[in-house]
């Protein structure tokens, strides 16, 4: 672990077979995971692409707290899909975080999210604490949202 540094990784099954697989893919490329985790997504093209910048939005209360990114990696086959960004200039926390929907030879699906951070601002330091759980809540949003978008739509 790099000094100062949070790391981790969450893994779940989001789901059995192509069908669940693409379902999961098309989620993630088009930047659901983060819209179903309640974040706003600005300034971004509609398909995740690397090289592509955007801005994240999460509301806390009353306040708008923003965030730049670039897209450093995005990956598309048959078994993998996801991409992975670097925080930019801006955004309350220095780090970076992938996304990655994997279709294994047994039809298992899963979503993986890893994340390296550190508080980038000062005020982001300053509440660190809060920071963490607001981490802690987007986290489990977002492999609520991969389970959710690996489900077959209800008939």
């Amino acid at each position: 672990m790099t000094a100062g540094f949070r790391e981790f990784e969450r893994r779940v099954v989001a789901g059995s077979g192509a069908a669940d697989f693409e379902r999961l893919r098309a989620c993630i490329l088009g930047w659901g995971i983060q819209r179903g985790a309640g974040l706003e997504v600005r300034d971004a093209p509609t398909r995740i692409r690397a090289g592509a910048t955007a801005r994240l939005v999460i509301k806390v209360g009353p306040l708008r707290i923003s965030g730049p990114l670039r897209v450093t990696d995005a990956w598309d086959a048959a078994d993998r899909a996801g991409f992975s960004y670097e925080t930019l200039p801006g955004h309350p926390e220095d780090g970076e975080e992938s996304f990655v929907a994997s279709l294994a030879s047994d039809g298992v699906v899963t979503f993986t999210i890893r994340a390296r951070s550190r508080p980038g601002r000062w005020w982001s330091r300053l509440g660190a604490p809060l920071a963490r759980i607001l981490q802690d809540r987007a986290t489990e949003r977002y492999l609520a949202t991969a389970i959710a978008a690996g489900r077959p739509p209800a008939e």
